[in-house]
């Protein structure tokens, strides 16, 4: 009798400790990562040697030069040759 009830409480720790396992999963998580590429520095314009100008505004289109004056007003183009 005292042989069943040792087998009996060892079967019972058996159970007992299969019962309280639990699965653990290991989640792979995607990490992504972004590169940026370095910014390109922008140069300064060169200084303008010409005398060059150019206008827009909401009357039409004004390029001066050194040499010419042109005005763009209402689809009409009027060009001045200076000497």
């Amino acid at each position: 009798m005292k042989k069943s009830i040792l087998v009996f409480g060892a079967a019972i720790l058996v159970l007992a400790s299969c019962e309280k396992k639990t699965e653990t999963t290991i989640e792979n998580k995607d990490t992504t990562v972004v590169v940026t590429p370095p910014t390109e520095e922008v140069e300064a314009p060169a200084e303008d040697t010409t005398k060059t100008s150019v206008e827009v505004g909401k009357e039409g289109v004004n390029v001066d030069t050194k040499n010419t004056d042109v005005e763009v007003k209402d689809g009409k183009a009027a060009v001045e040759v200076k000497k």
